[in-house]
């Protein structure tokens, strides 16, 4: 359904998430209703007590499984010949004379143009800023976040294509 996708598949978790957010206020409503209508004046006080320690509970189940997320991290290895990025079952193996030229893109300028494109490739388990973009020969471009001390270590590992000495893009 998907097809590998990543753009499409974050607009069909947005759309679940509204679709179960809706559903689960309607159904608070309805079952207080019910409550309501069903509990004898004398229990009523101990139901609305479980009754909202349940909607408590189902409220923190719901933020930490549709708030949190988890991403698996980046792997970086970089030889002499080759460049390899891996992040779970996706991995990317490019040969280093392909590589054309890195700039770092602001995280929020990230999101508003490259995050767009379906073609470009993201490794971003976490949005460290700035990010790097990496232009292949041949390719479309590569983002990349890797925190402060691994990035200063990579861009090093590059020196000649990291020759730019312009301040991160803003």
């Amino acid at each position: 359904m998907l097809g590998g996708d990543p753009i499409r598949a974050e607009a069909v978790y947005w759309v679940a998430l509204v679709l179960v957010v809706a559903v689960a206020v309607m159904g608070t409503q309805w079952g207080w209703l019910w409550l309501r209508d069903a509990s004898p004046p004398e229990e009523f006080l101990a139901a609305a007590v479980w009754y909202a320690a349940a909607q408590a509970v189902a409220l923190i189940v719901f933020v930490a499984v549709g708030g949190i997320g988890w991403r698996s991290t980046v792997e970086v290895t970089l030889t002499t010949e080759t460049l390899r990025l891996r992040q779970g079952p996706t991995a990317l193996e490019v040969p280093r004379a392909a590589l054309r030229g890195l700039r770092h893109l602001n995280a929020t300028m990230e999101h508003r143009t490259l995050r767009r494109r379906a073609d470009v490739r993201r490794f971003v388990a976490k949005a460290h800023d700035p990010l790097l973009v990496l232009n292949i020969a041949g390719q479309p471009p590569i983002v990349l976040a890797l925190p402060d001390s691994e990035r200063t270590r990579f861009e090093q590992a590059l020196r000649p294509l990291t020759a730019d000495s312009r301040q991160p893009t803003a």
